[in-house]
């Protein structure tokens, strides 16, 4: 079986992987995965600065799909934003908890990071945070 191995920009590795919890953790990403897949979470891949955090096993996946409803307008407003995980439209409370969980402070943050690269149409994997999946040592590409 072969394994995945997603890269986070570095604003997103504290919440994706190097969590102190045994709560699960996810990610957007747009390649799928099935449940029971091990794969690694990196930062910087394919650079001389990659690093390899940890690797879990997924534990859950569900589509998710970011749509702005007026995509002509030059910059993106969070009240014209729709999230829907698993055909579910989520609600602005909602919406906020997702992306406090995906790392941003507010929804707000989230859509100003989405501007101009919606729609997103991908998937969230779920995995459950083990210390034991933590990469030790310098795992630094030689360049």
């Amino acid at each position: 079986m072969t394994m995945g191995a997603y890269s986070f920009q570095k604003q997103f590795i504290r919440r994706s992987a190097a969590e102190t919890s045994n709560t699960p953790s996810a990610a957007f990403v747009a390649i799928p995965m099935n449940q029971g897949t091990r794969f690694s979470v990196n930062y910087a891949m394919r650079t001389r600065w990659c690093k390899k955090i940890g690797e879990w096993p997924c534990v859950r996946r569900q589509d998710i799909v970011i749509v702005d409803m007026f995509p002509d307008s030059p910059k993106t407003l969070p009240e014209n934003v729709i999230v829907r995980i698993d055909t579910e439209k989520l609600s602005g409370d909602e919406m906020d908890r997702l992306a406090r969980a995906d790392g941003f402070k507010t929804f707000p943050d989230m859509v100003e990071f989405w501007n101009g690269r919606l729609p997103f149409v991908g998937h969230i994997i779920h995995w459950k945070y083990t210390p034991g999946g933590l990469a030790h040592g310098r795992n630094r590409r030689r360049a």
